[in-house]
């Protein structure tokens, strides 16, 4: 798990863009599992944004595992989670092995996009 999260920039917190794209889940989803579940807890800057630490992403991770992997209900994964912190924040061997760079084909697909929206402008703007 260490090498997974490894991976983040060296930075205290994230922003909810960067967890919903480390954990690949969406922002909604986040924000459902924050006021179901009660987890994870992020702090609020005076804006009203979240900051997420590291020890969110691990119990975010977990959270994704056991409701969307093991079908677990939210409220039996908010029990589990927490009883798991409480014990030493363990977290399952299936979490670590999840891959935390992306694929290069969606950096192609990407550039592809980029290159297209370009050309688009370039024709419109003559």
């Amino acid at each position: 798990m260490s090498d997974y999260l490894g991976a983040l920039p060296d930075k205290k917190f994230f922003t909810m863009g960067e967890v919903c794209r480390f954990c690949q889940i969406k922002p909604y989803t986040l924000r459902y599992w924050e006021k179901r579940i009660g987890l994870p807890r992020p702090s609020r800057i005076p804006s009203g944004h979240r900051r997420y630490e590291r020890k969110d992403l691990i119990s975010l991770l977990r959270l994704k595992e056991l409701i969307i992997d093991q079908k677990v209900t939210l409220l039996g994964a908010r029990k589990t989670v927490l009883k798991e912190f409480k014990k030493g924040g363990k977290i399952s061997p299936s979490v670590s092995k999840i891959s935390a760079t992306p694929d290069p084909s969606l950096f192609k697909a990407l550039e592809e996009i980029r290159q297209d929206l370009r050309a688009a402008v370039r024709e419109l703007s003559s």
